[in-house]
């Protein structure tokens, strides 16, 4: 812990011959020690504040970047390939009449009432709050994943564009997959965020994957899947 050190300056009146003709004489007063501290207390306030945002930025992208490496180690996830790419936006929620590109927040409510995903429903309501809005999704550089920006992909299906193309660009990847932010309970040692993987024209699927937090890493526990094509 640094301590401010005291102020020296001593207090004189303009009328005070001294002031014009002798260097300051240094005895502590305190003031500026207060604003010292104060100005201590808001930097450490601000760069907590900056820790703590890069470890939530941190812990999604080890969330995304543990179901890469588990879906690409998984035979039945998608066609063969060695890695994912990963769209740079995410997914958000919609109503169910609002169309395509978002997840019915119907679906995420019926999570739990499937019964196959042990998830808290506060748990899973905090994933549907969490995507009313669409961020940007970082992950690290990995083998398992390639992240591109997500108008990238779409350009390539536009103007009859289709698979083929994107193979081209992209060789030997399984597809393309695009994530929701992931929700974390409050304990932070649980999470839940929905992934749909696209490949071939002819496979798609769209699950939400509940990961836990074991000695410091994420481990998918339970997938349960929203839709299949």
């Amino acid at each position: 812990m640094s301590v401010a050190p005291p102020n020296m300056r001593v207090q004189r009146t303009r009328s005070s011959p001294s002031a014009l003709r002798e260097p300051l004489t240094r005895h502590a007063l305190g003031g500026g020690s207060r604003l010292v501290g104060i100005g201590a207390v808001l930097s450490i306030g601000l760069l907590r504040a900056t820790v703590l945002s890069e470890t939530a930025a941190g812990r999604d992208q080890q969330v995304y970047l543990s179901v890469c490496r588990a879906f690409v180690s998984d035979p039945e996830a998608a066609p063969s390939g060695t890695y994912f790419v990963v769209q740079n936006r995410s997914v958000g929620t919609c109503k169910d009449e609002d169309g395509a590109n978002c997840v019915p927040v119907r679906d995420i409510s019926a999570i739990q009432q499937v019964g196959k995903l042990h998830a808290s429903q506060a748990l899973i309501r905090a994933l549907s709050d969490r995507n009313r809005t669409p961020g940007t999704i970082e992950v690290p550089k990995d083998p398992a994943v390639l992240l591109v920006p997500s108008a990238e992909v779409s350009k390539i299906f536009a103007n009859g564009g289709w698979w083929p193309d994107f193979y081209q660009k992209y060789p030997d990847s399984r597809g393309f997959a695009e994530f929701s932010l992931p929700a974390y309970s409050a304990d932070g040692d649980e999470a839940l965020v929905y992934v749909g993987l696209h490949a071939d024209g002819k496979w798609g699927s769209g699950r939400v994957v509940r990961l836990k937090l074991v000695d410091g890493n994420w481990k998918v526990t339970e997938v349960q899947y929203l839709w299949l094509s």
